[in-house]
């Protein structure tokens, strides 16, 4: 397909195929560096800090991991009916090796912290777990909201000066942005600008990787590589 474009219904962005002949507009996308973006999101490149599902709009300003059945069962459903069920916190394998940049301490300590509450108040309402956690899930979206407060660590690095740096930058929190890509005002124009949050419009990969400095491994740059490395 030497050059088409696809306007998605929820959105106002135009995705483009574009070939060696074709120029890309200035408000249209490339589609292999789109896909590329989301197809790591789909390895795992994502974490499961998010609001309270009960508060769409985070009038609480807190996060917390998603609570499930520990024994999702053969159809791997993590959801059930019984109310007599164990329950834990859940982590996605991004989140285990996220930290904080001002101490070095992994957030997988909260999530323990988290679970071992679950695991031990097996009565507790839901009134009970939010006035026991609601500290941690707060201090999670404070975090979240404060620039250059959370990074990745990868698996065979132990300085924090290795850390890439995550999305904390957007106000209020942004559920699908916010954390779950790299930081934007650090990895603009680099060669890691792959897993940003905003797209720029008007540039083909080939583009993104000359301005990212022409990284041998494309446009995966060296931090986003040492990520998918060690989420495996």
């Amino acid at each position: 397909m030497p050059f088409s474009f696809i306007q998605s219904p929820q959105s106002t962005f135009f995705i483009v195929f574009s070939s060696l002949n074709v120029s890309i507009g200035s408000k249209q996308y490339d589609f292999e560096f789109t896909v590329t973006h989301e197809l790591l999101h789909g390895l795992g490149f994502y974490s499961l800090w998010q609001p309270l599902p009960f508060d769409e709009t985070n009038d609480l300003r807190a996060l917390c991991p998603p609570i499930v059945v520990i024994n999702s069962g053969k159809d791997g459903k993590v959801d059930s009916d019984s109310p007599d069920e164990p329950l834990t916190v859940k982590e996605s394998i991004f989140d285990k090796y996220m930290i904080r940049l001002d101490n070095g301490s992994f957030i997988s300590e909260y999530t323990k912290k988290m679970q071992n509450y679950v695991s031990s108040n097996e009565k507790a309402t839901l009134q009970d777990f939010l006035e026991s956690q609601f500290p941690i899930m707060r201090t999670m979206f404070l975090l979240a909201t404060r620039p250059k407060s959370l990074g990745f660590l990868p698996h065979n690095s132990k300085s924090i000066n290795d850390a890439v740096i995550l999305e904390t930058s957007i106000p209020g929190y942004q559920p699908g942005s916010s954390v779950s890509h790299v930081d934007l005002s650090t990895y603009n124009n680099t060669s890691d600008y792959l897993m940003a949050y905003k797209g720029t419009p008007g540039r083909t990969t080939t583009d993104f990787i000359s301005i990212g400095g022409n990284y041998p491994g494309g446009v995966i740059g060296p931090k986003t590589k040492s990520i998918l490395e060690s989420i495996g």
